[in-house]
């Protein structure tokens, strides 16, 4: 099962590598202040770049243009990035890579920050895999750093340098701002936004806020029946024999109902997966006169990932999943008429599966599951069962 799953995992990677690039409307500004229009490559990954691609219309070649030549970019209405060269504390977050030192450790550097709120008071971010660190200023002041570090103390007890609620307190509260609510204002975009917005508001500043418009919610249900393709075969004493069971295929029914949580990055390409289902299989084949039966019926919980690829001329998308199927076989035996029966094992199973979906409600997908042993563990006999799924879907939610 492990190369099974590695193979898997890299072939959502590649589907991942080839998959359709997205170009969406933008603009950048060069450093002689001119705005030229373009589409750009919106990936919207969490690790902040200091390069970006672009196309100068639908039919040109991709290009990419660095830091040192852009003054800004975005995406229309929905993305701002500025250039600003600022102090930034390059302490890794991480817990297995934490410092013993409480204070910043600043580097000066030239970086693109991600415009979160921009008003009186702006607020921005920058993201990289070991820290997030969010920037601010008021008016035309200086973009500085709202500190917040983690840190070792005696050993391996975490301690918070929480600085940047005296920041907030010191440059962006109103007059009836009380300290409580300094206090309680965490460190992470929802919560200092909210924050910055109150602060503009009450300075009569409009606020600005950029956000994709795609979002579709970030949870879905989905009724998903189907037709299911199983095949099963036995042998005695890992050696394969047609005397006994050779390999049957029947045409059966399973009933699943999928939750799908959208995860919020990437234009939410990535979302993670349950789908409780039901199936079964029965057949019967007659070896020296006498019946062996297979009764399986199987209560599955696929949990998994999902990739997702949007299709620009009509509302609708490809997806890959790859999938951990929990397996449980409550009452399903292989029964010989002679009165033998063995116990059908449940475990778990990889699967993949390949789809479309229109208008983000109606799907298909076609599922395989890969070749497993169903049998006690205990058992003499050998066994290969597997699964090809054609599954239809409604979402309801």
């Amino acid at each position: 099962m492990k190369k099974q799953f590695i193979l898997l995992f890299i072939s959502l990677l590649t589907f991942n590598a080839f998959a359709q690039i997205e170009f969406k409307k933008g603009y950048y500004i060069d450093n002689n202040d001119q705005k030229i229009e373009c589409l750009i490559n919106n990936t919207n990954w969490l690790i902040s770049s200091t390069e970006f691609q672009f196309k100068t219309n639908e039919n040109s070649e991709v290009k990419i243009i660095s830091i040192d030549q852009v003054a800004e970019y975005g995406i229309n209405e929905e993305s701002r990035f500025i250039r600003a060269n600022v102090s930034i504390d390059n302490s890794s977050d991480n817990l297995s890579e934490l410092s013993n030192e409480k204070n910043p450790l600043f580097e000066e550097k030239e970086l693109f920050l991600k415009v979160l709120v921009q008003g009186k008071a702006n607020l921005y971010l920058y993201q990289q895999k070991n820290a997030t660190r969010f920037f601010y200023n008021i008016d035309t002041n200086k973009i500085e750093q709202l500190i917040f570090k983690r840190y070792k103390v005696n050993g391996n007890q975490i301690s918070k340098n929480n600085f940047y609620k005296q920041q907030l307190w010191n440059t962006v509260k109103c007059e009836n701002t009380m300290m409580k609510e300094v206090e309680n204002v965490a460190y992470n975009e929802n919560a200092l936004a909210k924050f910055f917005i109150k602060y503009n508001a009450c300075k009569n500043s409009v606020s600005t806020t950029f956000k994709a418009r795609d979002s579709k919610g970030l949870f879905h249900f989905t009724i998903r029946p189907g037709i299911n393709i199983s095949s099963f075969g036995l042998d005695y004493g890992n050696v394969y024999t047609n005397q006994f069971f050779e390999k049957r295929s029947e045409v059966g029914y399973r009933f699943g109902i999928e939750a799908e949580s959208i995860l919020p990055f990437n234009k939410n390409k990535w979302s993670l997966l349950v789908e409780p289902s039901y199936q079964q299989f029965t057949n019967t084949k007659v070896v020296y006169d006498q019946d062996i039966r297979i009764d399986y019926k199987a209560i599955e919980i696929p949990l998994g990932l999902r990739y997702s690829v949007f299709l620009k001329k009509i509302d609708s998308k490809l997806f890959i999943n790859a999938l951990l199927v929990i397996n449980f076989t409550p009452n399903s035996i292989l029964d010989f008429e002679n009165g033998t029966d063995i116990e059908i094992d449940g475990g778990s199973y990889l699967a993949a599966g390949f789809g479309y979906k229109y208008k983000d409600i109606y799907s298909a997908e076609i599922r395989f599951d890969f070749n497993r042993e169903i049998l006690n563990r205990n058992s003499v006999w050998q066994s290969t069962y597997h699964t090809i799924s054609f599954v239809l879907g409604y979402r309801i939610f």
